[in-house]
Formats: structure tokens, sequence, C-alpha cells
């Protein structure tokens, strides 16, 4: 095995753990929560090419108040994906960044 296949396991394996632990929504009415997303993967020295691995992003939520965090590794990033994903891990009444 590579150590690229390595990283790959062991992220899956710990966005696993980390999703079985955490079963409540961050924040709580007229907390702030930033979310951000970013860009997992870039292979830069094959220009021109699309890869697997460009479509990867980490989508995630902080609350600024208690650091409680959420977060998801997609491919989507589309209304249709990250709305009921938000709606689902952020208190109903927060203000979002």
């Amino acid at each position: 095995m590579t150590i690229i296949e390595w990283n790959k396991i062991l992220r899956n394996v710990l966005v696993e753990k980390y999703n079985s632990f955490r079963h409540s929504k961050i924040g709580k009415i007229n907390f702030t929560v930033e979310i951000d997303e970013a860009h997992l993967y870039t292979n830069r020295r094959i220009i021109g090419r699309k890869l697997v691995g460009q479509s990867y992003w980490i989508v995630a939520g902080i609350c600024r108040e208690t650091g409680e965090i959420f977060f998801d590794i997609t491919t989507c990033r589309n209304a249709n994906y990250l709305i009921p994903l938000i709606q689902g891990n952020v208190e109903t009444g927060d203000n979002i960044y």
C-alpha cells in the first residue's frame, strides 16, 4: 500500500469515528456558527487533467461560543446537499457566517 492509500483509509476511519460519537446539533439559539469548505486534494504536477481526488471537499462548522464542531467530506457542494447538512447539524435560530 502507498502512503496515499493509507491516508485515505485513516481519513475515512476518523470521519466514521467522529460521526458515531456526536449525535446532537451544535450551537444554541442566537449563538454564532461559522461554516466553511476546503478542498482536500489537488495534484499540481498534472496540468489539464481532471483527477478523481479533485472532487473531494470538507464542509465544516464551528460554534464561536461553545467550540463545538461538525464536518463532512463530500463530492457534492450544491444547495440540495448543503442545506439539509446544515439544518441537521446546526440548531435552528443560530446566526450562520
